[in-house]
């Protein structure tokens, strides 16, 4: 079930604020959303996962440091000799830190989120699923489209105990306030 995923990814946010302290709670201001394409390679089995989305979100803790949260999904295909496919599925929420800071139009940003990862394969009728811990570390650019709008572009390397993934992100951002 991805709930799990999802309460252990607020649970991680919820302990990151509760560091922080009251003061930089004061501070809060910036909330952002941003939804969108992601593509991610597996190099252990060298598998790409060509289909996939992200939806994170994100909320100031002062001018260049927010708390983050992201939640993934990306799927890939391989098709078998007699027809039919392997399917394979990750599904990940993940928690944790961005550090950010602006020169014109271009927000330039890093981040490391932690958390856990889903992953599923199918071959054959049967279906195995795995649950693994991820620290995925990343940088990416925020280009302005407007005043509340951005266009976005990433790449994350994920270490799971299983092995090393890396994933490239494309999308858009809406400020909030």
């Amino acid at each position: 079930m991805f709930i799990p995923a999802i309460r252990s990814a607020a649970l991680c946010v919820a302990g990151c604020l509760a560091v922080c302290g009251t003061a930089a709670a004061e501070t809060l201001h910036a909330w952002e959303v941003s939804a969108g394409y992601t593509a991610m390679r597996d190099t252990n089995d060298h598998l790409t996962f060509k289909a996939g989305w992200s939806i994170a979100t994100a909320v100031s803790i002062n001018r260049w440091l927010a708390l983050a949260v992201d939640l993934d999904r990306q799927t890939a295909s391989v098709p078998t000799f007699d027809g039919g496919s392997f399917s394979f599925a990750s599904r990940a929420a993940l928690g944790g830190l961005r550090a950010s800071g602006r020169i014109g139009v271009l927000k330039e940003f890093v981040q490391v989120l932690t958390g856990p990862v889903v992953a599923k394969g199918a071959v054959f009728g049967v279906t195995d699923t795995s649950h693994h811990t991820a620290l995925q570390p990343g940088l990416g650019v925020d280009v302005a489209l407007g005043r509340r709008w951005s266009a976005r572009g990433q790449i994350d390397a994920r270490f799971l105990d299983s092995g090393r993934e890396a994933r490239l992100g494309a999308g858009l951002v809406y400020r909030i306030r």
